[in-house]
């Protein structure tokens, strides 16, 4: 079942709610319900995989795996978390490492409290869905390879064993606690018909490292809509999804067709950490992670040339977590797609934001570098959505060479404010959405923008706007524009320390 099945089977009075406007084009959405079971069907610096080819299995079927009388390891922490049983799934249960006989009966006969499964350097053909729903204690699927290509996990031809090919779901862990997967790939392969994914849904240390999903991600009919879903259900729980990697392209056909990342929605309450993540060319949102009522912590990670939204985040809903803050931290997204990799002949990018903020309340983004080299037209570069609550944004660069893209930031309207310290906004941008200035504050009582820096050229544009918004701060900022530096309408900012010395760094882009 694919985002739009899932819309449906919760009804369209609540997926009605959840929908969050675009001005130039119906908005994404994934889904939305208040339980943490039964979501099979919700969506969803590094080279691309050396095994990008179309390797699959022949679908044969073995027979009943054995378990061994002994467990052959005990007391062994991985990535953390404490097992009873390590298992090398070769030479203890006689796997086939050639991906020619499926492992199917190993993965469904293991998943008991306490058991690690390990798999060597090799191939492991899986034919079908894995769902769990045991609260488990203590599982995981580690790879033991130096690297994490070592350990690839390969699918039929377009799943075509599975009982629905287009949702085929690896795992679905819907409850239990302390789960690893770690230190392998997920070899969808280049052939557009072949894609897989994950879900794992539970209260408590979720652990997820050195996860790739390589070659293509296939538009809907052909994938379950989402690479992973990793969701915290209990409000003292912790979640990471460290060195996750994303390549191999997934732009075709149109949205809401096309394949997201990684999602982390209502279910989520507790605190996730998604760390040093490189996904390029994707489809839709690389991150997913509005909507929740917990804390997301991105830090680290690198976009390139995906579609939609690169980060979609909140603060969470209804306040978030009570302790913990969310934020987007040392991350660098890049948009230039022109020049983009795995782009099928014939298809195109829609429309592209770095950041988008919506459906929560009080995030950070610092520390982040926002770069558009060639790109269509969008919105804007970081937006914080009418339906998002405060915003802080504090070191951030953000670069526009795009004519239509624009403004470089905007604050659509809402009661609480957006507070911007030490940002940069660089470039030749003009004709912007909506707006004819590099800031839009609309309806944002009390926002701030503090130790700023503002350096457009290239056409009319001015500095800032602010529309329809109270008790507003413009403190020491420098403005270097063709139009005016400050333009108002129905507000009456108060300013100070503005000058035109406005060379600004530029955001840096390192891949």
């Amino acid at each position: 079942m694919n985002r739009r099945r899932f819309l449906a089977s919760i009804g369209a009075a609540s997926a009605s709610t959840l929908l969050a406007g675009c001005p130039s084009m119906s908005d994404d959405h994934p889904s939305n319900t208040n339980t943490a079971r039964n979501i099979e069907g919700m969506p969803g610096n590094t080279t691309h995989s050396a095994r990008a080819g179309d390797r699959q299995g022949n679908g044969s079927q073995s027979g009943p795996s054995t378990r061994p009388t002994q467990p052959p390891k005990s007391d062994t922490v991985r990535y953390g978390i404490e097992f009873d049983r390590v298992i090398d799934v070769v030479d203890d249960l006689g796997a086939d490492p050639t991906g020619t006989e499926p492992v199917d009966d190993i993965i469904d006969e293991h998943y008991e409290d306490g058991v690690l499964l390990e798999f060597p350097p090799g191939s492991f053909l899986v034919e079908r869905t894995h769902s769990f729903d045991e609260n488990v204690n203590g599982w995981g699927m580690v790879g033991t390879g130096s690297s994490l290509r070592d350990v690839e996990f390969v699918f039929p031809k377009g799943n075509n064993t599975a009982t629905d090919p287009d949702n085929h779901y690896v795992l679905n862990v819907q409850s239990g606690r302390n789960h690893v997967v770690a230190n392998m790939v997920m070899q969808q392969t280049r052939d557009r018909v072949t894609g897989v994914g994950f879900i794992i849904v539970i209260s408590d240390g979720l652990h997820v490292e050195n996860l790739e999903f390589a070659g293509y991600n296939p538009v809907s009919g052909r994938n379950p809509g989402t690479c992973l879903i990793p969701d915290v259900t209990d409000i003292r729980g912790t979640g990471v999804v460290k060195n996750f990697i994303c390549t191999g392209g997934g732009v075709e056909d149109t949205y809401p067709a096309r394949k997201v990342g990684i999602l982390c929605g209502p279910f989520h309450v507790g605190e996730l950490k998604l760390l040093g993540h490189d996904i390029r060319n994707m489809g839709s949102h690389p991150h997913y992670t509005s909507n929740h009522r917990g804390c997301i912590r991105t830090e680290n990670c690198y976009f390139e040339n995906n579609d939609n939204t690169n980060i979609r985040i909140s603060g969470g809903l209804n306040g978030g977590h009570p302790k913990k803050e969310s934020w987007v931290r040392n991350c660098t997204i890049l948009v230039d797609t022109d020049d983009a990799d795995h782009l099928p002949e014939g298809e195109r990018y829609e429309f592209v934001r770095g950041i988008k903020c919506d459906y929560g309340q009080d995030v950070l983004i610092a520390d982040t570098d926002v770069v558009f080299k060639s790109a269509p037209a969008s919105p804007y570069c970081i937006g914080v959505q009418h339906n998002h609550g405060k915003a802080t944004l504090k070191n951030v660069r953000i670069h526009s060479a795009i004519n239509g893209i624009g403004p470089l930031f905007e604050a659509q309207g809402n009661k609480d404010p957006v507070v911007l310290e030490n940002v940069n906004f660089t470039g030749t941008a003009s004709e912007f959405y909506d707006t004819e200035a590099g800031i839009s504050v609309r309806g944002r009582n009390n926002s701030v923008i503090r130790n700023c820096c503002i350096n457009l050229r290239g056409g009319d544009q001015n500095g800032i706007s602010i529309r329809n918004a109270e008790g507003c701060r413009i403190e020491d900022v420098a403005i270097a524009v063709p139009g005016e530096d400050i333009v108002t309408n129905n507000a009456r900012p108060v300013v100070s320390g503005v000058h035109d010395d406005a060379e600004c760094p530029a955001a840096s882009v390192d891949s």
